[in-house]
């Protein structure tokens, strides 16, 4: 792998209401006054950052490409990424600069600022998480998940909370909640929550053990609630909010097949199951490179 990058390109909305063209610009000047030249990608459209991943991917060998966003504009562009560097010898390189409502990747993956870590080229594998039905093939940098805690995840992430405002979101989510059934290994599963994380946290939610969890190890967690009525769900809810979900069972793929029309969350993004369609969730390891 080069030891310099070809370019360094930043993507952001420039109308987000989450201060992102704020935070690029902000970038940008503290980059350059370190010698590091930056050039700064606009999106125009929903899906655009995916689009110009795809293109930048094509001019260069070995870019940086920054998303100034949160976890599912982060998502959009890992998937023009991914779509961009598939069969081809090129290294791509990923980041992203917290400027959401969900910011659960930057959170728990970098506590360096990204200049330094540009300077040193500090460049290291990711692992993806990899959906894959006859409809859709998508990646994930964090979670894969389906049912009440992804829902309850992504509300958490848009407010600034106390510990009341966390438990009405909770009880909220909980009044208006359906259970739904998949078939795994032959049995079917009656459940609140089905989740596949590669990061140690998201949101207030989920508390991983992070000696286990890590972002490169070809394995992701899997949390499941299975419903047994609606005050075992509270219950389930409001453990996870305050102590979360240590020792979790691992697996590098899980495969189930939907019996109703189902939604599924990709970092946030929703997608659509259909009833009895074939699913499998795979860890991709060293899936790309990244600066965490």
């Amino acid at each position: 792998m080069p030891d310099t990058f070809d370019a360094i390109i930043v993507i952001y909305n420039p109308i987000s209401t989450n201060n992102a063209i704020a935070k690029a610009e902000a970038f940008r000047d503290n980059a350059k006054a370190k010698g590091i030249t930056v050039e700064m990608y606009p999106t125009n459209h929903a899906g655009h950052a995916a689009e110009m991943a795809t293109e930048i991917v094509a001019q260069y060998n070995h870019p940086l490409i920054v998303s100034v966003s949160g976890d599912g504009g982060y998502n959009e562009l890992i998937n023009g990424v991914m779509l961009a560097k598939k069969d081809t010898n090129k290294t791509p390189v990923v980041a992203i600069i917290g400027a959401g409502n969900a910011n659960d990747h930057k959170r728990t993956t970098r506590d360096a600022p990204l200049t330094e870590l540009i300077l040193a080229h500090d460049v290291k594998p990711l692992d993806l998480l990899h959906i894959k039905t006859k409809a859709i093939d998508r990646f994930a940098h964090s979670y894969i998940g389906l049912g009440i805690t992804p829902e309850v995840a992504v509300e958490l992430n848009q407010h600034k909370l106390n510990r009341f405002l966390e438990a009405l979101i909770v009880v909220r989510s909980f009044a208006r909640f359906k259970p739904f059934t998949i078939v795994h290994d032959g049995e079917e599963h009656l459940y609140s929550s089905l989740l596949f994380a590669n990061i140690p946290a998201m949101a207030k939610i989920v508390k991983l053990d992070t000696e286990q969890n890590e972002l490169n190890d070809g394995k992701f967690e899997i949390i499941s609630f299975d419903y047994h009525g609606k005050l075992h769900l509270l219950w389930e809810l409001l453990r996870s909010v305050i102590f979360g979900n240590a020792k979790s069972p691992q697996a590098q793929t899980y495969t189930f097949t939907t019996t109703n029309v189902t939604p599924v969350q990709l970092d946030g993004e929703i997608e659509t199951l259909h009833e009895n369609t074939q699913v499998t969730v795979t860890a991709v390891k060293d899936a790309i490179y990244s600066l965490y």
